[in-house]
């Protein structure tokens, strides 16, 4: 399994649109209220966020009948206090006019106001920004303006932190994402839950790394692991 760092000039073109540093780590949602429908807390949602990719799975409980799966995986806007997720991995058809939210940070928790939808969502940080790993396969590019993804071609973005791994898909079946729990010492991957279509049809070829302080064998580890 081969990995290998970005070029240095996308590298470089990238750094105007790394996340700040209160919006990394692992986040889990603690509760979503809703307009005119009270409190939900059913389904369970992690949210990994490196300093530029992220990945988002949300799973209903086994006892939440009215729950459905959800998730989605790209790149991540920041403008002040609010979030805009750059969605070409989803398992749902985009969102007009786009997934956008305003975000207070309190120590280890933060609270997301939605912009274009009434619902606030409690955040609780479950895992540390470091010892990170962002990494994708698949066609992409970097302008002055964002990143551009190729919406026709096979992709695949994992985000981890701290222990926390998400492995989002998109192919020619559909899209599918994948919560693990990673043990550096084993070098060991824990399945937790699932959500969308099985992995098939990927974009293959080598993972392109957007950044990491892991060690080099770990990542390879971490890669070789995925497939």
């Amino acid at each position: 399994m081969n990995i290998k760092p970005l070029s240095k000039a996308l590298q470089k073109r990238l750094e105007r649109h790394q996340v700040p540093g209160w919006a990394r780590g692992v986040w889990k949602r603690t509760r979503l209220r809703l307009d005119g429908d009270g409190i939900r807390g059913g389904t369970r949602v992690i949210w990994v966020q490196t300093p530029i990719l992220f990945a988002d799975i949300r799973s209903p409980q086994p006892s939440d009948s009215d729950g459905a799966e959800e998730g989605f995986a790209g790149h991540l806007v920041v403008r002040g206090m609010v979030c805009s997720w750059q969605r070409p991995i989803d398992l749902h058809s985009p969102r007009e006019p786009g997934d956008e939210g305003a975000m207070f940070r309190d120590g280890d928790v933060m609270l997301e106001a939605g912009i274009h939808d009434n619902y606030v969502e409690d955040w609780k940080l479950i895992g540390q920004p470091e010892q990170h790993l962002a990494m994708s396969r698949g066609r992409f590019d970097v302008t002055r303006d964002g990143i551009a993804w190729d919406e026709n071609a096979p992709l695949e973005v994992v985000v981890a932190s701290d222990g926390h791994v998400i492995h989002a898909w998109r192919g020619e079946g559909g899209a599918g994402l994948a919560y693990y729990l990673y043990n550096p010492a084993t070098d060991t991957l824990r399945p937790r839950h699932a959500v969308g279509v099985p992995v098939s049809g990927l974009a293959g070829g080598s993972w392109q790394v957007w950044s990491t302080d892991m060690k080099e064998s770990g990542a390879l580890a971490l890669a070789e692991m995925l497939g």
